[in-house]
């Protein structure tokens, strides 16, 4: 699937065009082209603790903004009661889904590919952002993880039960929102600083036509930091695996292998 920039930018088709990456553990991410969550069951890091069943959303969302020349252009897309904060649709040009989900944003002089792929086997969700467009200039992107750590049929709501502290190193985070559910690592190749802030009331509209709970309250951390040159990737690995290291690059080329196997495959 690829779709156009006025399909992008049209705020109400980009929000009914979804996405879905599968993990074959009964885990996925998922979400729709605008970037904004418009059901419960979207989440960026779902896994399944007896897969395929007993599923939890861990991370809900990224927020991603870019700084450059003294402006902010966000990426992401958020629903609140009455408002759409940020708005990083109206910055999409372009969206394809083959091999996996990814984003092109008009950031003036410069162009921000995004890409988020799930890995087979594994409960694990590569991002992954890349400057291209530009050869002499270098933007900042700020990212903030949104987490909830809920049974993936519910919503989450702000509380004082919630645990706020992290595991830091310098190219690791750990989480841990509630000691029942697993903990999330964030491994990166950026900085991280630990600010941990509610966002409140993100709107579900599908629920709401659904009759359901449809507001949702997040829980984010801190906030991700990573320098974007010219044709270099920047990583952010979400998952409920106890792993130090990951080769972004590796992972990423033999998933691709597999889907081009896949496709020929289904095709003969």
């Amino acid at each position: 699937m690829k779709i156009e920039k006025a399909d992008c930018q049209n705020l109400d088709r980009a929000l009914s065009l979804e996405w879905l990456e599968t993990n074959g553990r009964g885990g996925f991410a998922s979400g729709t082209v605008a970037g904004a969550n418009t059901r419960r069951y979207h989440a960026l890091l779902l896994v399944a603790r007896k897969p395929p069943v007993d599923r939890l959303v861990l991370v809900n969302h990224l927020d991603e903004w870019i700084d450059r020349d003294g402006r902010s252009i966000p990426l992401s897309t958020n629903l609140y009661p009455g408002a759409v904060h940020p708005s990083g649709y109206v910055a999409c040009t372009e969206f394809s889904s083959a091999p996996w989900p990814k984003w092109s944003f008009d950031c003036g002089e410069a162009v921000i590919q995004r890409e988020i792929l799930c890995v087979s086997g594994r409960d694990l969700v590569i991002v992954r952002w890349k400057l291209v467009g530009a050869k002499d200039c270098s933007v900042l992107l700020r990212v903030r993880p949104m987490l909830s750590g809920r049974d993936y049929h519910m919503t989450h709501h702000e509380n004082g039960s919630l645990l706020t502290n992290a595991s830091i190193e310098p190219a690791r985070v750990v989480w841990q929102p509630y000691s029942d559910v697993p903990t999330v690592r964030a491994i990166h190749s950026g900085t991280y600083r630990h600010e941990p802030d509610w966002y409140r009331r993100i709107q579900f509209p599908v629920e709401r036509q659904r009759g359901l709970d449809c507001e949702e309250d997040w829980w984010s951390p801190g906030e991700f930091r990573f320098e974007l040159a010219p044709g270099e990737d920047q990583t952010l690995v979400l998952t409920s695996e106890t792993v130090d290291h990951v080769n972004t690059a590796a992972l990423a080329k033999r998933e691709a292998t597999r889907r081009e196997r896949s496709d020929r495959t289904n095709r003969s």
